[in-house]
This record gives C-alpha cells, sequence and structure tokens, in this order.
C-alpha cells in the first residue's frame, strides 16, 4: 500500500519528507494553472484601481470582478481535483504528535525502561506544585516534598502510559490508511 513512499532511511528525514510531500499534502497550484483552468489569460488582464475610492468600495469591486468571473467561466474548479494521495485524517497538534511518536520510540528503543525512565527521557515534566515551590526548589527551602515528588512521578507515568496507547492506536490505523486517528485518550 505504502510502495511510493521509498526508502525513509536512505536520507535525512527532513530531505524525504519535502521530496514527498505531496503524500499527505494537496499538491500546489500555481497561478498560471488556476488561470489557464478558468481560461484567462494572466498576461494580459489588468486591475487598476481608483485610489480617490475608499477601500470598502475597492473591496466591492474586486468581489464583484471574482463574481463575475465565476459566473461567465463556470465548471468544476481546479481546487475540486486536487486531492492527496493519502489524506490525513485530522488536524493534529504537531507538539502532541511528535511526543507521542517519541514516547512510542522510545519504548521501542527501551523495552526494560520504567514509564518514569521514558517520561526523564522524552522530557515529560509536571507543572505540580506545592505552596508555590516546584519540585526542584522544595529541598532549598526544607518542604516535606515525598508527597509532592509521589504525585509527580505518578503524573509522569499515566502520561507515558496514555502516549503509548495513542501512539499504538496511530501504528494501527496508518495500516490501515488512515493518520493520525486515536480512540484512546
Amino acid at each position: 500500500m505504502y510502495i511510493d513512499f521509498g526508502d525513509i532511511y536512505a536520507s535525512p528525514f527532513l530531505e524525504w519528507w519535502n521530496s514527498h510531500l505531496q503524500l499527505f499534502a494537496e499538491p500546489a497550484l500555481s497561478s498560471e494553472d488556476f488561470a489557464a483552468a478558468l481560461g484567462i489569460d494572466v498576461d494580459n488582464l489588468a486591475v487598476f484601481p481608483n485610489p480617490e475610492k475608499s477601500l470598502t468600495a475597492l473591496f466591492d469591486q474586486m468581489r464583484f470582478m471574482h463574481q463575475h468571473l465565476r459566473h461567465h467561466y463556470p465548471g468544476r474548479s481546479p481546487l475540486a481535483d486536487r486531492m492527496p494521495q493519502y489524506p490525513i485524517y485530522k488536524r493534529a497538534k504537531v507538539s502532541c504528535l511528535h511526543l507521542t511518536l517519541l514516547v512510542y520510540d522510545l519504548k521501542e528503543l527501551n523495552p526494560d525502561a520504567s514509564d518514569l525512565d521514558i517520561a526523564e527521557l522524552a522530557g515529560i515534566r509536571s507543572s505540580l506544585r506545592l505552596d508555590g515551590r516546584s519540585l526542584n526548589q522544595l529541598p532549598r527551602f526544607d518542604f516535606d516534598w515525598l508527597n509532592l515528588k509521589r504525585d509527580v512521578e505518578k503524573y509522569q507515568k499515566s502520561a507515558v502510559q496514555r502516549l503509548t496507547r495513542m501512539a499504538n492506536q496511530y501504528v494501527e490505523n496508518v495500516g490501515l490508511g488512515i493518520f493520525p486517528k486515536s480512540d484512546v485518550r
């Protein structure tokens, strides 16, 4: 199914990504292609706005010209024909997607590592505080920080477990041609 991905590992990822963008996004349509699809010669189309008119009037005239062109040059929009080879299932937050896949990679590379170790390697931090002090500040102020440390560790473990479940769902759904999709939260 994914034969057109090529060898992902043959070159640096960004180089591969830049040469395979059309797999996940609509190919760019140049203004010349768009004009040709509408039957417009872009070399002879000129617009001369009247500088004495208000900005609102200029926008109204541009809107009228756009509607006029759409009326006189009907047909399918060239945008309707453009579809990615592998459509994105939904728009995901890149930082969350990156963290999810990072945790998955770390779990694959270190199967015997504890969830706390994975959280540390992935950089999962907690913003939990006790009396306005973070976990790093508590020993300096002689606070009883064991309870907060236990809560932070519990948060980090549950975050790694949740991200691992999501990553497993992503991997399963990629095999079905759906990405990024996770039914688990």
